[in-house]
């Protein structure tokens, strides 16, 4: 995949999320406890995305991995950021690193083909069970 089209594929991410979520929200389509918790699953879906992309930067060498890297952070920011105005901080902080973590992990071992043993995947399926059980547990 060129640099090009990973970032016109995050463009395209970024359309699709302001279509389906954020013009929604701003126009009360969306109840805001849900859009809540829609805006800390995005919020940790950036936090993989620029995790994997400051990877392909290569120490912010190349730039439009670079970019992205940025990008999806502060995309990541904004989204935490409007989840925190009514989740609280330490479920919300949790359940956005475990997201990352999981998703990162996932993804380094599909994407990257880093090894993984079995201990690992125990341990990232706990991660799992812990963000599911933080959010069936937080109002």
């Amino acid at each position: 995949m060129t640099n090009v089209s990973l970032i016109n594929d995050k463009i395209h991410l970024f359309r699709q999320v302001e279509k389906v979520i954020v013009k929604p929200l701003l126009s009360g389509g969306i109840k805001m406890n849900n859009a809540a918790w829609i805006s800390l699953l995005i919020a940790g879906i950036f936090e993989v995305i620029w995790a994997l992309a400051m990877k392909q930067s290569n120490g912010f060498t190349k730039l439009w991995p670079s970019v992205v890297t940025f990008a999806a952070m502060w995309a990541s920011f904004a989204f935490l950021s409007f989840a925190l105005k009514s989740l609280p901080l330490g479920i919300s902080y949790a359940i956005w690193v475990g997201i990352g973590t999981v998703g990162v992990s996932i993804f380094s071992v599909i994407w990257l083909r880093e090894s993984i043993t079995i201990s690992q995947i125990i341990c990232i399926i706990l991660i799992l069970v812990g963000i599911i059980g933080l959010k069936f547990q937080t109002n």
